[in-house]
């Protein structure tokens, strides 16, 4: 297992490490919520803000992966009764505090709320909702009466030659028909925005298109973890690639979890997003 380690760690690990040392990345759920130049609100959107706004309990979240810290022993799947656990090697290395700073534990926390967003706004699909758990069908009659508004209006102002007297009131229907035609339009195409949101990058950016959000999410929290824990200095007390691979499985871990992976199909995963 060690050797193991050790030859990835100086080849493929060695190379990422190399690749990504002077970027800093922006947190995908950072980069999605960011608003575009067309003020686009689509579904997806309007459930990551609604996921992102609710209050962050630092003091749970640090319990619970605490808690997971203490009960696993590495490495993963099948430690020896003689190996340490997560918890020993992040204390022997002093990276404890740095992981459960706040700062830390929040970035984390957003990494864990993607696999979340995606699969609230599946079941929205699923139900034929839209984020504010209003059927999309409230959508498309709102938009075909709104139409018919608009045209009686004009027909109204045209009759009376009273133009200037309904523009205000002609804008403001008007608006409210692009904004349920938009919703109509983009609750048609929820993977693209899905793959951008995984990705933290626009859709015409993307070799690949991310659809798996529990992979996703441990990208994203394996991401934090390399930045916050792996130095030279740090791994040389343990903190290898398989290491932070496994560990980012543990963050994202429910509270009751009683083994994890290798780490290898999320090494792989991380490899292949650097390269693209």
């Amino acid at each position: 297992m060690i050797r193991r380690e050790l030859l990835r760690d100086s080849t493929g690990f060695a190379r990422l490490m190399a690749k990504n040392k002077t970027i800093s990345r922006q947190h995908p759920l950072d980069w999605f919520l960011i608003e575009d130049e067309f003020g686009r609100e689509t579904r997806l959107k309007s459930v990551a803000k609604a996921l992102a706004a609710e209050p962050f309990d630092a003091e749970s979240f640090g319990k619970e992966l605490m808690a997971k810290l203490q009960k696993l022993r590495y490495p993963q799947p099948a430690p020896s009764s003689e190996e340490i656990t997560f918890h020993d090697i992040l204390k022997s290395a002093g990276l404890l505090g740095v992981l459960l700073q706040a700062k830390t534990l929040r970035e984390l926390w957003k990494s864990v709320l993607l696999r979340k967003i995606v699969e609230h706004d599946r079941e929205l699909e699923r139900t034929g909702r839209w984020g504010t758990g209003k059927p999309v069908g409230f959508y498309k009659r709102m938009a075909r009466e709104t139409y018919k508004h608009l045209e009686q209006i004009q027909e109204i102002a045209e009759t009376y030659d009273a133009q200037e007297l309904a523009q205000g009131l002609y804008d403001r229907v008007s608006r409210d028909f692009r904004n349920y035609v938009g919703v109509v339009i983009q609750s048609s195409r929820p993977a693209l925005d899905r793959a951008e949101l995984l990705a933290g990058a626009p859709r015409k950016e993307l070799l690949s298109k991310p659809t798996n959000e529990e992979r996703s999410s441990d990208v994203a929290i394996y991401r934090t973890l390399k930045t916050k824990l792996m130095n030279p200095r740090t791994q040389k007390k343990g903190i290898s690639a398989i290491f932070i691979c496994q560990l980012s499985e543990l963050v994202s871990a429910p509270p009751d979890v009683i083994r994890l992976s290798d780490g290898d199909s999320l090494y792989r995963a991380v490899n292949r997003r650097s390269e693209s």
